[in-house]
């Protein structure tokens, strides 16, 4: 006999199978029942009735859901049971809400939290748990400086619920670049200090000779320093706190300095101009081209585009191929009161007018896109630094067509954040099929197309160390196979430790008509909160601080084939 679910308002209702004579054993014990009527086991149902609606705390709704029980003999705790449209029942078991493992890009889960104690505890309830998004270890990371301090976070951890680290809570650090996973920074004595660990503590330790530095710029090998509005270089490999620097430039009176490819970029105090000098052209007091009428405070390079901040303090944007004093510079983002600004793995950071750092992916950025932004405020500078990993692997889904078997690329090249071009051996290039060294040998002038056997597949290149790739660019086949050039493949990096991390992902159904594609090699800004589950509790159980009266005698009609005896819900108690 199935019991249906009554009104939560309803008396708790008991049913026991009469005997034919209509006579029912006298007593209230279950055992005694038990034993009269073996083979029609007694079943009986007590549904919770809601706490009083004079306290405010009324759940209707939840009773859509009450369970129906089945009586456990020999116990006063019931089991849980569902019953089902047909009458059937099915033993309901208690579950954790799935807990999802799928990554992100750069970010993580941790292990969940437990579960919260539950809403009611008379009646059907909820409960959450929840768990937090953190970044994987290579994510980019971005530092900033406020009052004097710097402060360091993962890029994919960019939100506006991030919390800051200091790495060094002592110095008063003025400007900071970054070279791989080395940090070097002005502090408040004007010299430049590179950021060490002593013992698991972060310290400043003196990295080059002299004093009164203003700016320092990281590029390659190669730190280039202004000091007394001349610019300065030097090898990272052969620096030492006392070795000399080569004066790079002292015609103009320099405030920042950037490279791209084999030009150095630069922003003259004297007038507030940006000036341009081919790198193997420069001598201390060469000549240096106008490279724009626009006053310029701040400046960035992705790829071929430069990005400015100018006097009027708005953000800009102009190619370098085409750039010349005549060009004209185009509005890259909304907003105003732009100061400082950083471009890393294809997005944009700058620090606005309330010294908030707000971020934009390029790819979606216009004169009037939306910027995401953190909390905190009184930021005024800040430098990304790029993480590196040794080997970079692409794995192809798809090849252009769903009939084509084989994938082929004429080359992969990778690029640094100054825009040089790496220097690839084909003997280090790997794959699942077909010869690698085809995709990386392009610098001894060789045509060779590199193509798997099968419409997916992987290639490889192994840098041998840690080496930061801001972007990296594709060339499909320039002649016959243009047409089996992937549609679809992931691109990771890994530091021989067994484990990838996702760079990047493109989905391009096909290609354009044009032969080569650059893109970025991206951190990914993890989501704003953490992830919660939540689940009913208390389903049809009856709490430890419900009361009910004892139960009523039986009542059955002369020669019924059921009986009743109710009892109700008196108190909660105390």
């Amino acid at each position: 006999m199935i019991l249906r679910p009554m009104s939560c308002w309803q008396r708790v209702v008991a049913l026991l199978a009469c005997c034919v004579s209509c006579v029912v054993a006298a007593g209230s014990g279950q055992a005694s029942e038990a034993l009269q009527l073996e083979d029609n086991p007694s079943l009986r149902q007590r549904l919770l009735r809601a706490p009083d609606r004079t306290a405010g705390d009324s759940f209707d709704s939840m009773m859509e859901e009450a369970r129906s029980f089945r009586k456990n003999r020999g116990s006063e705790q019931p089991m849980l049971f569902e019953v089902g449209s047909d009458g059937s029942t099915e033993n309901v078991a208690d579950s954790e809400a799935p807990a999802s493992e799928e990554p992100l890009n750069g970010c993580g889960y941790t292990r969940w939290n437990d579960w919260t104690t539950c809403s009611r505890s008379c009646g059907t309830g909820s409960r959450e748990r929840s768990r937090d998004i953190v970044s994987k270890a290579g994510s980019d990371t971005i530092y900033a400086i406020k009052d004097g301090k710097l402060y360091q976070q993962p890029v994919s951890m960019m939100r506006k619920s991030s919390t800051w680290t200091p790495p060094d809570a002592i110095a008063e650090v003025r400007s900071v670049a970054i070279s791989g996973t080395k940090v070097y920074g002005i502090l408040s004595d004007d010299k430049i200090y590179i950021l060490a660990s002593n013992n698991g503590a972060a310290e400043w330790r003196p990295a080059a000779a002299g004093e009164k530095w203003t700016s320092i710029y990281m590029s390659g090998d190669v730190i280039y320093g202004i000091k007394e509005q001349q610019i300065f270089k030097q090898k990272l490999s052969a620096m030492t706190s006392d070795s000399d620097w080569s004066l790079a430039a002292s015609m103009k009176s320099w405030t920042q300095v950037l490279v791209s490819v084999d030009t150095m970029y630069a922003i003259s105090s004297s007038d507030g101009m940006l000036y341009m000098q081919p790198l193997h052209a420069m001598t201390a007091d060469s000549g240096w081209t106008q490279a724009s009428k626009r006053p310029v405070k701040s400046f960035a390079v992705s790829g071929d585009v430069m990005y400015v901040v100018s006097a009027d303090k708005r953000l800009y944007q102009q190619s370098l191929s085409a750039m010349s004093l005549s060009s004209v510079w185009q509005l890259a983002a909304a907003g105003e009161e732009w100061s400082s600004i950083a471009v890393s793995g294809g997005m944009l950071f700058a620090v606005d007018g309330n010294g908030k750092i707000s971020y934009q992916l390029l790819k979606d950025m216009t004169a009037s896109s939306t910027w995401m932004e953190t909390s905190e405020s009184g930021w005024t500078s800040l430098a990304i630094g790029k993480a590196a990993y040794s080997m970079y692997k692409m794995t192809v889904a798809a090849a252009p067509f769903s009939d084509s078997n084989r994938w082929c690329i004429q080359e992969w090249s990778f690029f640094s954040a100054a825009g040089t071009r790496f220097l690839l051996t084909g003997s280090q290039g790997s794959a699942l099929s077909g010869t690698a060294a085809s995709a990386f040998d392009k610098i001894t002038g060789s045509d060779d197309v590199y193509c798997a056997d099968s419409a997916s597949g992987w290639l490889q290149y192994d840098f041998g160390s840690p080496t930061a790739v801001e972007y990296y660019k594709l060339q499909r086949p320039k002649s016959g196979n243009k047409t089996d050039a992937p549609a679809r493949w992931t691109i990771e990096g890994s530091n021989a430790d067994g484990r990838w991390v996702t760079l990047n992902d493109q989905n391009l159904g096909t290609w354009d008509a044009s032969d080569a594609k650059t893109f970025p090699i991206q951190t990914q800004v993890c989501e704003e909160s953490a992830t919660k589950a939540s689940e009913d509790c208390n389903v049809g159980a009856c709490p430890v601080d419900c009361k009910f009266s004892d139960w009523a005698d039986w009542n059955c009609a002369p020669c019924a084939t059921q009986e009743l005896r109710t009892r109700i819900k008196t108190s909660e108690a105390a």
